[in-house]
């Protein structure tokens, strides 16, 4: 099973619990299956009504790309990979991990596909001082104002304040979790929505959507079950 957002007005807010804000390190993981390629879809951001950080699926006429967003004082960093999210029939496997110390316009994000590191291009450079994300709450779906609804289906969503390394990203691929402690994680295997990660920070449903199956990906079903890699 999958949490199913049906482009409306679906969301799953998590809060802004001390324990999720401001982090200078970030990886957000997730398998996505987009259900059409005519909206702007937001996967999972940290919004205020103006995003602190959002990582996206633009739509066709953006050419299908990931794009992840994050707000400085001046101009916002944005970054994007090259392989596009283009296909409605298949699941993906999605990870950006993104340093934010240091001056502007910051440290270049590493983004994967399918578990594969990508070739990143920096859609803008960041100028100013980053902005924190404190007091914004994590949203999945659409953001905190309403907006950029997701028409996908999401599962074993990971939200950490480390940059993982490809050895983590692919054990995420193929079980669901990186190994080790996670601050947040949502499987959304079932309607259950407490966080299993370290974290505090539950989740609360608005809209109509529910949830959807999606075909197995890799081997966190037979994870599930005690089978092995």
């Amino acid at each position: 099973m999958a949490r199913d957002y049906d482009g409306t007005n679906d969301n799953v807010s998590f809060g802004s619990d001390a324990s999720i804000d401001a982090f200078s390190l970030q990886t957000i993981a997730l398998w996505v299956r987009r259900h059409s390629t005519a909206q702007l879809h937001l996967l999972v951001a940290k919004d205020r009504a103006g995003a602190a950080w959002a990582f996206f699926i633009n739509p066709a006429g953006s050419s299908n790309f990931l794009l992840f967003q994050h707000a400085w004082s001046g101009v916002d960093a944005q970054y994007r990979p090259t392989t596009a999210i283009d296909d409605t029939a298949r699941n993906y496997h999605v990870v950006v991990t993104y340093d934010g110390t240091g001056a502007a316009p910051g440290n270049f994000a590493v983004m994967y596909v399918d578990g594969v590191s990508e070739t990143v291009t920096r859609v803008t450079t960041a100028t100013g001082s980053i902005d924190s994300d404190a007091a914004a709450s994590l949203f999945t779906g659409e953001s905190g104002a309403g907006a950029s609804d997701a028409d996908v289906a999401l599962q074993n969503l990971s939200y950490d304040n480390t940059i993982w390394t490809a050895d983590m990203v692919n054990r995420h691929k193929w079980y669901g979790r990186p190994g080790g402690a996670v601050k947040f994680c949502q499987q959304f295997f079932t309607t259950k929505l407490n966080n299993e990660g370290t974290a505090t920070a539950n989740g609360t449903v608005s809209g109509s959507g529910g949830m959807a199956s999606l075909p197995r990906v890799e081997r966190c079903w037979g994870a599930m079950m005690g089978v092995g890699r």
